[in-house]
């Protein structure tokens, strides 16, 4: 049922992924300025330092000649053989600068999500436990803070506060966490920290409410009459069922967290695939911005997925039709 169940999904999303293509195409095409000047190094306050004999081969020579569909096509063509394109810029293959970048993002996603976890999880379910006494209270509190700071100014506090005032920690940069994990988590803690708290924030908020209606359900109160410990009750029943709806949040925010925080890496000059694509933009790089945002675009695809099928784990009586 599960397999078959998968395989169906598999071939749903084939039409979303060929939409996704075209919308990521015509978009990237879009973008205000011409890449063959940039790439000829054409300062626009001086003027043009190039002949028409030059712009013409440089067009043709990567295909902008051709009418949009003809471009299209021929993309989606070297898509489906796992071809991205050359990088106008460095002549790489986008797939290697991708596969060079895209690790950065998955560590800080991996690291913010465990901290959202850790915090979110735990604050949301004590809330509603303990609710309108101090610790519901200090719980909300920190959502509405969470929510309400920009993670740009939550990362400059924290470089000011750690890295300037009392320089214990680096501002920017990133190292390998196999070749220098204890560098990589001293690089790792402040982003980490701007991220995770204020996705935290958010599902903190809804970990209290689920919490909250799942301890009024009537299973909860005859689980109680059975004289089932406290804890057993809150774990075992409320806070499993209550996590059918939180998984979709989660499931959201880890599609984000790979996806790339533009901020974030920006500020922390992190070299992830959001870095990348902000700079793709900023140098006019077609390729470079197709390849980031159908990755950023397949991975929420593949965690909505994964999202589905955790929904079977938790409540069985869910059917995957």
């Amino acid at each position: 049922m599960l397999g078959r169940y998968i395989i169906q999904r598999l071939l749903h999303l084939i039409p979303v992924l060929l939409m996704v293509t075209i919308i990521v195409f015509l978009i990237v095409h879009i973008i205000p300025g011409d890449p063959i000047l940039v790439m000829l190094g054409v300062d626009p306050e001086v003027g043009a330092t190039y002949t028409e004999e030059q712009y013409q081969e440089l067009q043709k020579m990567l295909g902008f000649d051709k009418p949009v569909y003809v471009q299209y096509f021929r993309w989606l063509m070297r898509l489906l053989d796992g071809d991205l394109g050359l990088s106008l810029q460095s002549r790489r293959p986008v797939m290697d600068i991708l596969l060079e970048r895209y690790p950065a993002t998955i560590y800080l996603a991996f690291m913010a999500f465990i901290t959202v976890i850790l915090i979110a999880l735990p604050a949301g379910t004590i809330a509603a436990v303990r609710q309108n006494t101090i610790v519901d209270y200090t719980a909300m509190g920190y959502a509405m803070w969470g929510v309400a700071i920009p993670n740009f100014w939550l990362g400059l506090m924290l470089i000011l506060l750690f890295s300037l005032k009392l320089g214990i920690l680096p501002s920017i940069g990133y190292e390998s966490p196999f070749e220098y994990p204890f560098k990589f988590l001293q690089h790792v803690f402040l982003p980490c920290i701007v991220l995770g708290t204020s996705m935290a924030a958010s599902v903190t908020r809804y970990m209290r409410a689920e919490m909250l209606e799942q301890l009024h359900q009537d299973y909860v109160r005859t689980a109680r009459a059975k004289g089932l410990p406290p804890r057993m009750v809150i774990v075992k029943h409320a806070a499993k069922n209550s996590m059918i709806s939180i998984v979709t949040i989660l499931g959201l925010d880890i599609a984000r967290l790979l996806g790339g925080s533009t901020i974030v890496e920006t500020v922390f000059t992190w070299p992830g695939v959001a870095s990348l694509l902000l700079e793709g933009i900023y140098a006019r790089d077609y390729p470079i911005v197709q390849g980031a945002v159908l990755i950023i675009a397949l991975t929420y695809v593949a965690i909505n997925l994964f999202v589905d099928i955790t929904y079977k784990w938790l409540d069985p009586r869910i059917k995957l039709e």
